[in-house]
């Protein structure tokens, strides 16, 4: 009887430890592009979940950064006092 007990008072922990679970990871964006306009990167991305940024490559050497986005969010990286058409290229990084 002692057993049957242990064994129900385990069940019950594993069903309730089941609705306590973490939650999954979100998925990385989707349809992600970039693109350089003068001085500046910008990234977006149409779908799935998560971050993105803009990473920009200026033509001084230097490499910027935009802020974290949301999907459908742009993300600017600037280059600053480097003058027009100061981007050497860019592209997107993804967070979840």
């Amino acid at each position: 009887m002692r057993a049957l007990m242990v064994l129900g008072a385990s069940a019950v922990l594993s069903v309730g430890l089941m609705g306590v679970a973490s939650p999954s990871a979100e998925a990385l964006p989707t349809g992600c592009r970039a693109a350089k306009l003068a001085e500046v990167g910008i990234s977006d991305c149409s779908g799935g979940t998560g971050l993105h940024r803009a990473r920009a490559v200026c033509k001084n050497g230097s490499v910027v950064y935009g802020a974290w986005a949301r999907v459908r969010v742009g993300s600017l990286a600037f280059c600053p006092n480097v003058g027009a058409d100061s981007v050497s290229s860019v592209s997107v990084e993804l967070r979840d």
